[in-house]
């Protein structure tokens, strides 16, 4: 394959907008949004235009580098990268890198085969761009959705007041914590049966690191009272910190207190 057959790959409008579609989620999408979404869309396009990015270069090579990003992309998304990442981030002059584990994640390896077979199929359509230009910023945009990210936790002071016996309410949420990627943890362990009247629980989801609420319940008396939400951000990440804490707020109620299904009062 000569050079310029190669590199039309990259000019294909398949690449071009996987790559588009890489940096939008990474610089406007992530910071805009911050849902569940977000965070697969990267690891979609990306699977999708890396073996194609590396697959140009190396074409008689391409059935093994597909496997191996397949199995790179498993290791890097679980603990075993962690010595890796710690012992490059030690290295002076050379950018930061890191990850969040997230087993859903891997999800995204079933875009693999359809980029595969859209690298053998070849370019049908290229677009009008210079392939170094390609090269350039598809290396910035695999390298940027590595960057470092920093934990973030929003305090609240929101009473909930729940117009639903104690029990029910204790059933939905067991409900609420059998949906998939999502774990909800009390204090003391078995709330349904507890005979405190005040118990704490952490409810986690891929958008949130940790969710930490108190349920106050004494009979037909329920109140729910929100303390904070714990996410990850990219350093670099810029947003209104009131704009967001409104927006994760928001997004708890849907998840939590919407699912309910019971008139709720916010306080």
């Amino acid at each position: 394959m000569n050079t310029i057959a190669r590199f039309s790959k990259l000019q294909s409008w398949g690449f071009v907008l996987g790559l588009v579609l890489l940096l939008l989620n990474d610089f406007v999408f992530k910071s805009v949004f911050h849902n569940w979404w977000t965070g697969k869309l990267s690891d979609l396009a990306g699977l999708f235009i890396f073996p194609i990015f590396l697959s140009a270069f190396l074409p008689k090579q391409r059935l093994k580098i597909y496997w191996l990003i397949a199995i790179g992309f498993i290791i890097w998304k679980s603990p075993l990268s962690s010595h890796f990442i710690n012992l490059w981030n030690t290295i002076p002059y050379l950018f930061p890198i890191d990850r969040v584990v997230d087993y859903s994640d891997y999800l995204a390896l079933g875009v693999l085969p359809f980029s595969y077979h859209y690298f053998q199929r070849g370019a049908t359509v290229q677009l009008n761009l210079s392939p170094a230009l390609l090269i350039i910023v598809a290396g910035f945009a695999f390298m940027a959705t590595s960057r470092p990210t920093l934990e973030r936790v929003f305090t609240y002071d929101i009473r909930y007041k729940i117009f639903m016996p104690k029990e029910e309410l204790f059933e939905k949420l067991e409900r609420i914590n059998t949906l998939p990627n999502q774990s909800l943890r009390s204090q003391p362990e078995d709330f349904r049966y507890s005979k405190r009247d005040t118990l704490s629980f952490a409810f986690k989801s891929p958008q949130f690191l940790e969710i930490k609420f108190d349920i106050y319940a004494q009979k037909e008396k329920v109140s729910l009272f929100l303390k904070y939400i714990k996410i990850t951000l990219s350093k670099d990440e810029k947003r209104s910190f009131q704009r967001m804490k409104v927006v994760l707020r928001k997004k708890f109620e849907a998840m939590v207190i919407n699912q309910l299904g019971k008139p709720v009062t916010r306080f």
